[in-house]
């Protein structure tokens, strides 16, 4: 009888035929040792979320750091929170509130920050003097559909025109305005990424430079233009020294990629782009995308209606191919709706509730709220025979009971078919302090060739699977 290992560090992955290979990989993060382990691949909880400051204002539309303060717009209110959790409302005591309910634009010169929304309204805020202003400059060639800060310039982004504020931030010369001069498509937003600013359309990618003089202070590099567009206003995030966003060129369908160059390489996996061209215009449109880097990894995050996948960077350059692991909270998408670091925290404003939280990997909730953590194996194939196993064996970490789950269990279920799974015997994690207890289900019998193993826990407890081993013969 062999003793075998089964690779549990896929990742996300959905085949179009569930019993060829349907690798679920939900709130579990496949990890890659730098250095030999005993398995240099293996799963580890997500972050946990936990509560910092309840605003009383719900649903977060956009935020900033500016001096390592953290600003939010909730609602329709802007506030900032500093370090001790005490929030200043600027709308109340400005008078002027963020009109709309869905996401904002955001851009700030470290005196200014900059709130567009996208063919709404546009206001100004004074670092200096606290007060938030609603932009009513007559030069302003708004609605503004982005805003971004480059080379001394706020730039706004219409669906046809690039154009810019004064100096001061705040006044507009209605003459000083580029528009789309490689291709005429509709212009989505702008990002800044080494140095350049890029503006993205529906079909394509163009590129500015700032070149100073009088009038408009920046011009196209029409070598340097995309053939790919972007599909969604928001689904364009900063990472990994580049961006990366979702969308394609002319005719193309939609995917996910990272910007190279001229050629942007593309990181969603079939699966992906399979689940993301099953979705409908508004659908599209309405995703977005952020990222954030913790204990040595960076992920990108791409979130839709009802389902969030996230690219692992780094994860991705050691193992040599695009890892995925899906989040969720509570059967949907992840609830964090805005993402940015301030005071060396990573502050969090959610999809659901009033609350701004930090995200922390010491933590193995959500504000107090369970996450289920699951992953499902490849079929088990021995050239196409079935094969006999005496037991198998789910390596990770245990004694990791604590007080709010003093004996966390690890469940466990089995589908021949890829679609329907049968649970078996949950086995014990260990409690707190039996670093030695071992994990494993005995005289497992037959395995079909087309056997799918399914692993779930739903405790506040730390998470890692390392290794599957199976004891088996082959042809039994």
């Amino acid at each position: 009888m062999l003793r075998i290992p089964v690779d549990i560090a896929n990742g996300f992955y959905e085949s179009f035929s569930p019993q060829l290979a349907d690798l679920i990989c939900n709130n579990l993060r496949p990890y890659v040792a730098e250095s030999p382990a005993y398995s240099r691949n293996s799963l580890r909880s997500t972050d946990g979320i936990r509560s910092f400051v309840d605003t009383t204002f719900k649903t977060s539309r956009g935020a900033i750091e500016v001096g390592d303060v953290a600003y939010f717009i909730q609602d329709d209110r802007f506030i900032s929170v500093d370090s001790t959790g005490t929030i200043t409302d600027y709308s109340t005591s400005s008078g002027v509130f963020v009109a709309g309910s869905g996401r904002v634009s955001v851009a700030n010169s470290q005196t200014i920050i900059w709130i567009v929304v996208p063919t709404g309204n546009s206001y100004y805020f004074t670092i200096a003097t606290g007060v938030l202003t609603l932009n009513l400059d007559p030069g302003f060639l708004g609605p503004a559909t982005s805003v971004s800060f480059f080379r001394s310039f706020f730039f706004f982004t219409t669906d046809k025109i690039v154009f810019n504020s004064n100096l001061d931030g705040i006044t507009f010369t209605p003459t000083d305005f580029g528009t789309a001069e490689v291709d005429p498509d509709i212009i989505q937003t702008s990002i800044v990424s080494n140095g350049q600013l890029y503006v993205p359309g529906t079909r394509t990618i163009q590129v500015y430079q700032v070149v100073g003089g009088s009038g408009f202070p920046a011009s196209t590099i029409p070598e340097a233009t995309v053939e790919r567009g972007l599909a969604a206003r928001f689904a364009i995030t900063k990472a990994d020294n580049t961006f990366y966003f979702m969308g394609g060129g002319n005719q193309q369908e939609v995917a996910i990629w990272r910007f190279q160059g001229a050629n942007p390489i593309k990181v969603s996996t079939p699966a992906i782009d399979h689940f993301m061209q099953g979705l409908d215009d508004d659908e599209i449109k309405a995703a977005f995308a952020l990222s954030y880097q913790t204990e040595g990894e960076e992920f990108v995050i791409f979130s839709f209606a009802n389902r969030t996948f996230v690219y692992q960077v780094e994860a991705s350059r050691r193992m040599g191919r695009h890892i995925w692991h899906e989040r969720s909270t509570e059967g949907t998408r992840w609830r964090v709706n805005t993402l940015i670091r301030a005071n060396n925290q990573l502050y969090v404003g959610d999809e659901r509730t009033e609350k701004i939280g930090i995200i922390d990997p010491s933590i193995f909730t959500e504000y107090g709220d369970v996450v289920t953590r699951e992953f499902s194996t490849q079929p088990f194939n021995f050239d196409g025979a079935p094969a006999f196993a005496g037991s198998y064996e789910m390596v990770m970490a245990t004694g990791v009971g604590n007080d709010e789950s003093p004996k966390p269990v690890v469940n466990h279920s089995f589908s021949d078919d890829g679609v329907n799974f049968i649970p078996t015997i949950n086995r014990s994690m260990g409690e707190q302090g039996k670093f030695g207890h071992r994990v494993a289900w005995r005289r497992m019998s037959r395995l079909p060739r087309d056997r799918v193993m399914k692993f779930q826990t739903h405790e506040p407890v730390e998470t890692s699977f390392y290794r599957l081993e199976a004891e088996v013969s082959a042809g039994a």
